[in-house]
């Protein structure tokens, strides 16, 4: 009966989804019949014809993979950054005031100064890395050190009592229950990376990347190419952020099969 209701609800959800983007194609499509201007706003179709050609070409699958790559190590960075401070700032106060004015001139700076500032200082190469992570460690940063502040404080009293926080404690006790502002950040952190990174790599000028390779697109004129490059951008940031849930839903219904046997 359970198995059931979940798998309706699954179903709705597609459905909903579907007609959705059923939804945006037809707006889309109306829009550009309004505009009348190819280049400006192309029509869905042929948005989908240059998708289909950027599909089907080997570079297409490089450009994205080094793009993706550039991102795992920015966020790799980003959250080792991001979750130590995260942590000792959640557990001492003193250090947490002393790490704010650092982190509100961190979130508060424009983008496209802090791109322009590290293109100066470090160069084209190491650009795009440094900006991700210059964007997304203050992130993770803020939710590591709200989901510790968060937790009951009976017991970290209870732990406090028993043990003096050490890296045991941090791992076994204080992890698990922070694990949903460690999902939530990764989420956020994905979503933003990205864009984030390819905007540095378009400025940058970073050779075999997606930013690389949308530049052509823009000086062209070629707006059913580049909107065709955001189809697959979105793909890949709902794919990347629905794989933690994918990958527990997997652990659970393994677990599952073996209680059954």
């Amino acid at each position: 009966m359970k198995d059931s209701i979940i798998k309706n609800k699954t179903i709705k959800k597609i459905i909903i989804y579907t007609l959705s983007i059923l939804a945006l194609y037809l707006v889309s499509l109306i829009a550009s019949f309004i505009f009348n201007n190819t280049i400006i706003l192309p029509s869905p179709n042929d948005v989908l014809m240059s998708l289909s050609s950027l599909l089907i070409k080997g570079t297409t699958y490089y450009y994205l993979g080094n793009t993706l790559l550039s991102l795992l190590i920015s966020l790799v960075i980003s959250f080792i950054i991001g979750l130590t401070f995260g942590i000792l700032s959640g557990l001492y106060d003193s250090f947490r005031t002393f790490l704010k004015p650092w982190i509100t001139i961190m979130r508060s700076f424009p983008l496209s100064a802090i791109i322009i500032l590290i293109l100066v200082i470090a160069g084209f190469k190491n650009t795009p890395y440094i900006v991700a992570t210059f964007v997304l460690a203050p992130i993770i940063y803020e939710s590591i050190q709200n989901g510790i502040r968060d937790i009951d404080q009976s017991y970290i009293d209870t732990y406090k009592l028993e043990s003096k926080i050490n890296l045991k404690i941090i791992t076994k006790v204080y992890l698990p229950l922070i694990s949903s502002s460690i999902k939530a950040s990764f989420t956020s952190a994905v979503g933003l990376g990205i864009k984030v990174l390819i905007m540095a790599e378009f400025l940058a000028g970073s050779s075999n990347s997606l930013g690389y390779a949308i530049k052509p697109s823009i000086d062209n004129l070629n707006y059913a190419e580049v909107y065709a490059y955001c189809i697959i951008i979105i793909i890949v940031v709902l794919l990347v952020e629905s794989l933690p849930k994918l990958i527990i839903k997997l652990n659970d219904f393994i677990k599952s099969k073996k209680k059954k046997v």
